[in-house]
C-alpha cells in the first residue's frame, strides 16, 4: 500500500521500532517534511494503486478542502495526526469512498492541565501583570491586581467528553463545585445543568466540545451575555462561540477574565485580563510521543482496510 506522509515533525518523532512496524505492515512510505502544496508531490496524484494520505494538520495550515485531494486516484483513507477533523472536507471524502481517520486521547491530560494553568493565571490577573511588567506598588496596586480565590467556586464544563471530564476532575481536586452540560447523558459524579443555568451561575466556564459544524451555535450570545461580571471564560477549543463579544465584555469591565488559543504575538493586543497565547496545550513530551504512536498505528490499520477511528461514513 502506498502511504504518503506530510509531517514536519516526522524525523524528530519516528523511531526505528515504528519504522519496522510500518515495513512489516507492507506500507510503502513516502515522507515529505518541507512544507509545500500537496500538488507538488507528483507521485501522490499519479498511478492507480491504492493510496493513503497521512497528514499533520500543521502541514496544510489546518485546511484540507476537497480541491486539495479530490484528484488523488484511488485514495482509500486520509489519516490525520490530530483529534480535530473539522478542517477536512469529510463529506466529500465520504462521497468518494475515502475514509477519514483521526487519533484520539493522545493529549487529554496535557490539554486539561493547560486549561487549569490558564484558569489559575487569569484568576490571579497574570495577563495584566505581564502586560504592565509586573509592577509592585502595594499602596496603589492592591485593587488593580487583586485576584480571585477558586476553592468553593463553581466550574461549568460544556461538553463532558474525555477532555471535559479531565478538566472537571482537576477542578474538583482544587475544591471547586463542578457542574456540566452535555448533548447526551453522562455517568459522572458531577451535576448536569441546562446551558442557561450553567452560564448564568458558574464562576468559571470551560467550553470542551470538539470543533465541528454540529457544535457551532450551541453557545449563543445570550449565554455569554448571561455570565456574571465576576466570571472567567477559559477556552481550549477553537472559536465556535462569539469571541468578539467576550473581548467586548472584558474591555467594558463586565467580565473578570478570558483565556483562549491565539495567533502568535496576540498576548499584548487585547485590553484587560485576557490570556491570548498560541495553541501549545497539547505540547508535552508524553503527548507528542503518544501522537506519533497512534498516528503510525492508524496508518497501519488503514493499510489493512481497518478504520477504528473513522469520522465519516466512507468505509
Amino acid at each position: 500500500m502506498k502511504v504518503f506522509v506530510f509531517d514536519p515533525l516526522w524525523p524528530s518523532l519516528i523511531t526505528p521500532e515504528l519504522e519496522r512496524q510500518l515495513k512489516d505492515a507492507g506500507a510503502d512510505v513516502t515522507v515529505t517534511t518541507a512544507e509545500a502544496p500537496l500538488q507538488n508531490c507528483a507521485p501522490l496524484f499519479a498511478g492507480d494503486e491504492e493510496k493513503i494520505l497521512a497528514v499533520n494538520p500543521d502541514y496544510v495550515g489546518w485546511k484540507l478542502p476537497a480541491e486539495k485531494f479530490e484528484k488523488i486516484k484511488n485514495l482509500k483513507a486520509i489519516v490525520t495526526q490530530s483529534t480535530s477533523f473539522g478542517w477536512i472536507d469529510t463529506n466529500h471524502a465520504a462521497q468518494n469512498g475515502t475514509a477519514v481517520v483521526n487519533i484520539r486521547n493522545f493529549s487529554t491530560d496535557a490539554v486539561a492541565e493547560w486549561a487549569i494553568m490558564m484558569m489559575l493565571n487569569v484568576a490571579r490577573r497574570i495577563p495584566l501583570l505581564i502586560k504592565n511588567d509586573f509592577p509592585l506598588n502595594f499602596a496603589d496596586d492592591f485593587q488593580t491586581y487583586q485576584g480571585a480565590n477558586l476553592k468553593g467556586k463553581k466550574a461549568g464544563i460544556v461538553g463532558l467528553g474525555n477532555i471535559g471530564r479531565a478538566v472537571a476532575e482537576r477542578c474538583a481536586g482544587l475544591g471547586m463545585e463542578v457542574v456540566y452540560w452535555n448533548k447526551s447523558p453522562k455517568s459522572a459524579p458531577f451535576k448536569a445543568e441546562s446551558l442557561e443555568t450553567l452560564f448564568a451561575t458558574s464562576d468559571v466556564i470551560f467550553p470542551c466540545m470538539a470543533d465541528t459544524p454540529e457544535t457551532h451555535g450551541i453557545i449563543t450570545d445570550a449565554h455569554i451575555a448571561a455570565m456574571k461580571p465576576t466570571s472567567l471564560f477559559i477556552s481550549i477549543v477553537h472559536k465556535y462561540y462569539n469571541h468578539d463579544l467576550l473581548l467586548e465584555r472584558i474591555e467594558k469591565g463586565t467580565l473578570f477574565g478570558y483565556a483562549y488559543e491565539a495567533d502568535p504575538a496576540a498576548f499584548n493586543a487585547h485590553k484587560g485580563n485576557v490570556w491570548a497565547a498560541p495553541a501549545y496545550a497539547w505540547c508535552t513530551d508524553g503527548s507528542m510521543r503518544q501522537s506519533m504512536d497512534m498516528f503510525v498505528q492508524a496508518i497501519i490499520d488503514a493499510t489493512k482496510g481497518s478504520y477504528p477511528n473513522i469520522v465519516n461514513k466512507a468505509a
